[in-house]
């Protein structure tokens, strides 16, 4: 019997260092930066529009979740809270556009971003928010960096 116990508390000690370990690697572990992924997709901000105005379910599952590097026009620099911004890209006279939210990590410090210029923005794609009012539709990247 002392010898079922013994081996039973043995057990029970490595599965508890064993998930303790576990544990203790994942609440450590860091996430891939998007400076550090390869894109998946390469594409305009027009051809980008496209693709999903002229088919967003397909669109959907081609892009969602994937890295993307597009180029455009950036339309606006819109400032968020915590000196985090969203770059905005698109024709100036279209109502529809990339959103574009930065890396905090990746931060423009020098302020050359200029509207009407063209960048190149790595991101992944998280969504795409149809036009229902008239009002234009928006692909949603983030996290995002410039890229040179």
């Amino acid at each position: 019997m002392k010898k079922g116990i013994k081996s039973i508390l043995i057990l029970i000690l490595i599965t508890v260092i064993g998930l303790g370990l576990y544990v203790y690697t994942e609440y450590n572990r860091k996430s891939k930066s998007i400076a550090e992924t390869t894109e998946d997709f390469t594409i305009s901000a027009s051809d980008f529009l496209n693709e999903f105005q002229s088919g967003e379910n397909k669109a959907n599952a081609k892009f969602i979740g994937k890295t993307v590097l597009v180029s455009g026009i950036l339309k606006t620099v819109e400032a968020g809270e915590k000196g985090r911004y969203t770059l905005v890209l698109g024709d100036k006279n279209a109502s529809s556009s990339i959103r574009c939210e930065m890396d905090s990590t990746f931060l423009n410090k020098d302020n050359t971003l200029k509207e009407g210029n063209t960048v190149k923005i790595k991101g992944k794609c998280s969504g795409f928010i149809a036009d229902d009012l008239g009002l234009g539709s928006d692909i949603i990247l983030g996290p995002c960096i410039i890229v040179n």
